[in-house]
């Protein structure tokens, strides 16, 4: 498995979580919003050129900027 950003995934494709390149609140953010290491991902959906991401974890549709979605590791 090769380790990309979760905004490099195309709609519709999984992936398990890697790490979280983040820091402080946002990395708090994102834990608790389900985005832990081991825990799978799908990109539901974007919005034209990448601005915002759809996408599911632990059975919740998540919202994400793009820019936050390039700090969260995945394997694909």
């Amino acid at each position: 498995m090769q380790q990309h950003s979760l905004f490099d995934l195309h709609v519709g494709q999984s992936a398990r979580i890697a790490d979280l390149c983040a820091d402080g609140e946002l990395v708090r953010r994102l834990r608790s919003m389900g985005f832990l290491p081991g825990m799978p991902v799908t990109l539901t959906g974007r919005t034209l050129f990448g601005l915002s991401m759809a996408v599911r974890v632990l059975g919740s549709t998540i919202t994400l900027s793009g820019r936050n979605a390039k700090k969260i590791k995945v394997l694909a």
